[in-house]
């Protein structure tokens, strides 16, 4: 009968060379679990749990979420120009402008963004510290009074939490995105504060566009898209849904203006939004 070794230095080299490696993988996997678990955390709650389960749930759609959120290749496909019609192929933004152009170039380096679908926010301490936070939400209540019959305000669906601008209930958007978001049109994300103050902003928001405003965002480097627009046959989110960075200062806060504008406007099917 042959003995089995129980002791590790009764092993082969080789066999002993395995299980070390073996185990050094575990702890570098280990230690590189719980680095991305804290960044998870370090986002903030929104969306899904905050926790362990929503941490394992970015993992889960993974494989069929998109990684080049900075490509716009998709906006010219002609089959996707197709689906989204008449109102997709819009530019708002151009057309609000007198001038018919489009936006600036923001001129400065792409801000960071952790690769998780659910929350998607800038890393932590990228955002604007919140100095604009009052009046990008002040925005949307100003929209919402100028365009009652068009748009309202209510808690984000897709956040769970936080102010969020949204159609009118008998206002429908343009297919194929009627129904996405339940009417959402945008929000600004919060973060939760190291005291009793509650939250805190982030600066940093989601937009629903149209292909041409989507694509003119991404490429004058305003956002980026969410890792799943248009992705499981867009059922979750249009090809427009767009993570718009956090404005630095003042110019830019009015920038992200125009370009909330223009999501209402295309949500809306094209109606006036009135400022």
């Amino acid at each position: 009968m042959t003995n089995i070794p129980t002791r590790l230095w009764e092993l082969t080299l080789a066999s002993q060379l395995l299980i070390l490696g073996a185990l050094a993988f575990a702890f570098y996997f280990a230690n590189a679990a719980m680095k991305n678990y804290r960044l998870y955390i370090a986002l903030g709650p929104g969306g899904v749990n905050y926790g362990i389960r929503g941490w394992l749930f970015n993992w889960l759609i993974w494989p069929v979420a998109s990684t080049d959120l900075c490509s716009t290749e998709m906006y010219d496909d002609p089959k996707a120009r197709k689906e989204y019609g008449e109102y997709g192929c819009r530019s708002f933004l151009r057309e609000d402008n007198e001038k018919g152009e489009g936006l600036r170039l923001r001129g400065k380096p792409r801000l960071n963004v952790p690769e998780f679908a659910a929350p998607q926010r800038q890393y932590p301490g990228t955002g604007n510290d919140g100095d604009f936070s009052e009046q990008q939400h002040e925005y949307f209540h100003h929209l919402a009074q100028l365009n009652p019959d068009l748009l309202r305000v209510a808690t984000s669906g897709l956040e769970k939490r936080g102010p969020a601008l949204f159609t009118a209930s008998n206002v429908h958007a343009p297919e194929p995105v009627d129904g996405h978001t339940k009417g959402e049109i945008g929000h600004f994300h919060l973060l939760d504060s190291d005291d009793d103050s509650g939250c805190v902003p982030d600066g940093s928001g989601h937009v629903t566009l149209s292909l041409e405003d989507a694509k003119e965002v991404i490429a004058k480097g305003w956002g980026q898209r969410h890792m799943m627009s248009g992705r499981l046959g867009a059922k979750i989110v249009g090809k427009g849904f767009v993570l718009v960075y956090a404005p630095q200062d003042k110019e830019e806060l009015e920038v992200i203006k125009r370009i909330f504008k223009a999501g209402a406007a295309y949500m809306a099917s094209g109606r006036e939004i009135k400022v």
